[in-house]
């Protein structure tokens, strides 16, 4: 389990005091948590492999008691599938849900057609690359991109800084890093560039990524 993964923290010492509660749940009037994260939403984030659930009661009675939201976070089987890491509705920032859904829209595509241009302009640099080295890498090929040698470069450069902008505005959601990295790694397997398949694909991402994270920033 990614140890970022705890950024939402275990509620169990609470929930062991429920039964002290229960007796009185009748009579407790919860306050309801202003989230509007309605179907319509969930079911974009679901595109993006973000698996968004209510609030448990157990957090909501934290919230009324406490003055605040805890979360129940706790992935023990590191097997398990990608539908288990659900992020409570509580934990997910509306308006930028809603900012990164809608930049997914104009990058992927409802029919994934924006990730198929995307596709064809890397691919074209990438066999621009392919001819002119007699060792190809995935690491090479990102390289590649970042010198910027060519138009062919420069343009698939372009098409992967708005992948690195989209999983930016996925970040600050509310996701841990499992879940970004899951989000993430659902939309880049459906490219097709060159021969780069599998983990090849996403060694050519992260190293993409990686030296994008090390070019100087305009002040």
């Amino acid at each position: 389990m990614n140890s970022g993964d705890f950024s939402a923290i275990s509620i169990s010492p609470l929930a062991s005091t429920l039964p002290f509660f229960s007796e009185n749940l009748e009579n407790l009037e919860l306050e309801e948590v202003e989230v509007e994260v309605d179907e319509a939403l969930r079911e974009q984030l679901l595109n993006l492999r973000i698996y968004a659930r209510d609030n448990f009661l157990v957090e909501q009675l934290a919230r009324h008691l406490l003055g605040t939201t805890i979360f129940e976070q706790l992935i023990t089987d590191e097997a398990a599938p990608v539908s288990e890491f659900q992020v409570a509705v509580g934990r997910i920032s509306t308006q930028a849900a809603q900012a990164a859904v809608s930049r997914a829209v104009e990058v992927i595509g409802s029919d994934n057609s924006g990730l198929q241009r995307i596709s064809e302009v890397v691919s074209s640099a990438f066999d621009e690359y392919s001819a002119n080295t007699s060792d190809v890498t995935a690491h090479g090929f990102a390289a590649y991109l970042h010198s910027g040698a060519t138009s062919s470069a420069r343009a698939a450069a372009a098409e992967m800084d708005t992948l690195l902008e989209l999983f930016d505005l996925i970040a600050v959601i509310g996701v841990t890093p499992t879940e970004l990295e899951i989000s993430r790694r659902s939309v880049i397997s459906r490219l097709r560039i060159g021969t780069l398949r599998g983990r090849e694909l996403f060694d050519f991402y992260d190293a993409y990524a990686a030296q994008a994270a090390m070019r100087p920033h305009a002040e």
